[in-house]
């Protein structure tokens, strides 16, 4: 499966949860949705650098017992200084 480009956006919230990190973003288009990926210390305000993998519709993470009705799970998160 191919990746998409890599893109940055802003962290509205940070969810932790069964290796995971859950983070609703802000594109610099104004955007909101929510990315998963493994990159732990993720913080409320950091911008983040992402490539996208995966995209799920009507998603439940069983460690949040929540379910997401879009959600983007990346191959790469990192923050970006």
């Amino acid at each position: 499966m191919a990746e998409g480009p890599a893109a940055t956006a802003v962290v509205e919230e940070v969810l932790e949860g069964g290796g995971y990190s859950y983070l609703k973003l802000r594109s610099s288009e104004g955007d909101v949705f929510w990315l998963a990926g493994i990159q732990p210390g993720i913080r409320t305000g950091d911008t983040v650098r992402y490539v996208e993998n995966v995209v799920m519709e009507n998603f439940t993470s069983r460690s949040l017992n929540r379910r997401f009705d879009r959600i983007v799970f990346a191959s790469s998160v990192q923050v970006v200084p």
